[in-house]
């Protein structure tokens, strides 16, 4: 296995997991969307609204392209990065991807306690977002982590379990 991916809705804990694995694991951290923010100087949300979706699939498309020399990291993926069917090429060649799969009433009280959402969310019923990835988040995963009702530090070590022998030759 060259890295783990994670990904899912925002606020699924793919940034937090991530880190927890990468400690455990002393592997690297890496989280698209701050990269992006660090090649851009501009947030993730500015990006989006000043450049559009396309334009801004297009950044998270060539960071994932440059990510391709990166082995045994975690990295953890915007949460519509998969939307684009190029970046799910790129993304499946640069590891296993792993689903943070996370209910819709948990995911709102996450988000309820943020001060600033994610661009695409502006005016979107999160209903919807999450009827509308679902299926193919779930199609396009290796493995699917239900962390609804879960910490964080509970999903990590489900994860660890899971995928952590073909990762490093261990587990959690």
């Amino acid at each position: 296995m060259k890295n783990l991916l994670l990904y899912g809705l925002p606020f699924s804990g793919k940034s937090i997991v991530g880190r927890m694995l990468a400690e455990t694991f002393d592997r690297e951290f890496i989280d698209t969307d701050l990269e992006i923010e660090k090649r851009y100087g501009l947030s993730c949300r500015q990006l989006f609204r000043a450049r559009g979706e396309p334009a801004f699939r297009q950044l998270e498309r060539e960071l994932l392209k440059y990510l391709s020399e990166k082995v045994h990291c975690v990295i953890a993926l915007g949460g519509g990065t998969l939307t684009d069917p190029e970046n799910q090429k790129i993304a499946k060649e640069l590891g296993d991807l792993i689903y943070l799969k996370c209910g819709t009433s948990e995911l709102k009280k996450r988000i309820g306690s943020q001060k600033e959402l994610p661009a695409y969310l502006d005016g979107i019923d999160f209903e919807s977002l999450e009827k509308n990835r679902a299926l193919l988040y779930e199609t396009i995963a290796d493995f699917v982590v239900e962390t609804s009702d879960m910490s964080a530090s509970l999903v990590a070590e489900k994860i660890g379990e899971t995928v952590g022998k073909q990762f490093l030759g261990t587990t959690f």
